[in-house]
């Protein structure tokens, strides 16, 4: 199967990795190749939901969907100012705080229930997400990234574990918060007969195209 991923250019780590070798991986498997972070690296199972909802993954690593949905919620529930590279403030509306701490709760109950009932899936805190490669798949990422994210067509170098789920299930949960369906979710069942299907990898990815590598290159950011 051939797999598609997305990135936001304004991202500093997936650019500046991409910028190395062409590769993006999740903490789980950086710990496996590198000895200094392995001694500090725990997994995301480690990790109580309430230490994450109140510190985040702090010794994890970070994945895009951690530091945009937990760490971010964590820093506005502790009341401290949210700041960017520059250590500038930035100032956060009221209708983009009530976003980000609703996202920290529907992601943190999805953490919840993954540990009990199916445990050995990836969890969506410390993964890389991916599609098919396909026009539905293409139009899944930017349903659920936006349309400013670039799409890089990708290959699994190494697969530690890859769940495949539909985010219909997801997505359900969001405007009506039933636990059968974070539950169904988990179990990889469809939730129609055209499933959305996201595959959540914990391994390592590397970049087939190389003008989109190029691309990235010459357009990402690469300032902390």
């Amino acid at each position: 199967m051939e797999f598609i991923h997305a990135i936001n250019l304004g991202g500093f780590y997936p650019c500046w990795n991409l910028r190395i070798n062409g590769k993006l991986w999740t903490p789980n498997f950086l710990a496996l190749i590198d000895a200094g972070i392995a001694a500090s690296h725990r997994s995301i199972d480690k990790f109580s939901i309430e230490e994450l909802k109140i510190h985040g993954p702090q010794e994890c690593g970070l994945t895009p969907r951690t530091g945009s949905a937990i760490i971010k919620a964590a820093i506005l529930r502790s009341g401290q100012k949210m700041v960017n590279g520059y250590g500038e403030e930035v100032l956060v509306s009221d209708e983009t705080r009530q976003f980000l701490l609703k996202s920290s709760e529907v992601e943190l109950e999805f953490e919840r229930v993954r540990r009990l009932v199916s445990p050995n899936s990836v969890s969506r805190l410390s993964c890389i997400w991916l599609a098919e490669r396909t026009p539905e798949g293409e139009q899944h990422i930017k349903d659920m990234l936006g349309h400013d994210v670039y799409i890089l067509n990708v290959r699994i170098t190494t697969a530690l574990n890859l769940s495949r789920v539909d985010t219909a299930w997801f997505d359900q949960y969001w405007h009506e918060d039933k636990s059968e369906y974070i539950e169904r979710y988990w179990s990889g069942q469809p939730q129609s007969g055209t499933p959305k299907w996201e595959y959540l990898l914990d391994g390592e990815i590397q970049v087939e195209d190389q003008q989109q590598l190029e691309f990235v290159k010459r357009n990402g950011n690469i300032l902390p």
